[in-house]
């Protein structure tokens, strides 16, 4: 659990993973340096509760990043799973007895269970949409998830880190970690997972409990769009395209770059949108993002070629968006059409 900042919930999430009904549990927090009082209140209830004792409190020198805090939490987890929490958020009292039972039942590269996200008053978030999965089992195959994951139309697996059990192993053995300084850490290190993962099972059990706060990171990239989230999309775009590349034999490689550009026009679409950035800098990052995701997917297929480059030639961003969003429908079918033929 990293911790920085959250004084106010910190109570509630820290007790709910001390109070798990599953025993052998290492708590691991994360101190990322924060400056109001979390770590005092962290430290009080250790003294204070019956599992205290189990709490390892790893500080880093500076204010890193949630995501520096999972590597953090990874790098030094000495027991074979790892489920990660937000300091805001809390767990079902039976999160990790529920995770671990069927850990054992069938053994996989990670679990994921449901999650229901709710305002600071316990009610439902009109904002965000609760994660209720389908019980399923992906048994161990050579790319088993990422076969499954691609080969539908809705997301099969949310891009959340937490809430997931995974298999310490499975993560040091094909170094998956964070971008230590993303706002949205959650996206590309669950894209890794989901392509080097040969194994999960979904439950539909909710053990999490996801709190829409004033300070949740989320609403910085859905809503303000700052300099730092706009250059988030765009890293996070150049990292999926080149982490794709080792996948280029696969017969889910076309959908994987289709929707690499789908993401892509999204985040150009919020970009626009955004009331604090100017527009040289909303120019800039619409640009580089459709510029690198066209120059991509026009090796799915050689029709897209000539539209792809009348679409780069245009300046106008509004309209460069509209034909990107055009074109996409276009195109889409195609790829999809492509894709199940060659995963039947």
């Amino acid at each position: 659990m990293p911790v920085y900042n959250v004084e106010k919930y910190i109570e509630r999430a820290l007790l709910s993973a001390l109070n798990q009904t599953y025993e052998n549990i290492e708590f691991i927090i994360v101190d990322d340096r924060g400056t109001d009082k979390s770590m005092n209140i962290v430290r009080q209830i250790i003294l204070e509760h019956p599992r205290g004792k189990d709490v390892r409190i790893i500080e880093h020198e500076r204010n890193i990043g949630l995501g520096a805090g999972r590597n953090t939490a990874i790098e030094n987890a000495t027991g074979k799973y790892i489920f990660f929490m937000d300091s805001d958020d809390e767990i079902t009292p039976d999160c990790i007895n529920i995770l671990y039972e069927k850990m054992l039942e069938t053994p996989v590269d990670f679990i994921a269970a449901s999650c229901k996200v709710v305002t600071m008053d316990g009610q439902s978030s009109q904002l965000y949409s609760s994660t209720i999965y389908s019980d399923m089992l992906i048994p161990k195959t050579n790319y088993g998830v990422a076969k499954e994951y691609f080969k539908r139309r809705y997301p099969l697996i949310t891009a959340y880190t937490w809430n997931k059990l995974y298999n310490v192993d499975f993560l040091k053995n094909n170094n998956i970690y964070c971008i230590p300084h993303h706002l949205a850490e959650d996206i590309f290190f669950t894209y890794q997972v989901i392509l080097k993962a040969q194994s999960c099972r979904l439950l539909s059990n909710i053990t999490y409990y996801y709190y829409e706060t004033d300070t949740s990171v989320a609403k910085e990239y859905n809503n303000i769009v700052s300099q730092r989230a706009a250059k988030t999309f765009e890293e996070i775009i150049i990292a999926k395209i080149n982490y794709s590349h080792d996948f280029s034999k696969t017969n889910f490689y076309p959908i994987m770059i289709r929707r690499i550009f789908v993401e892509a026009t999204g985040f150009t679409t919020i970009i626009n949108k955004s009331s604090t950035l100017s527009s040289e800098e909303k120019k800039t990052y619409i640009l580089n993002i459709l510029n690198i995701s066209l120059e991509e997917i026009k090796y799915i297929s050689p029709l897209y070629i000539i539209p792809i480059l009348l679409i780069r030639k245009i300046t106008n961003i509004k309209l460069k968006i509209f034909l990107v969003k055009y074109f996409n429908k276009i195109c889409l079918m195609k790829v999809l059409i492509k894709v199940f033929s060659l995963l039947r």
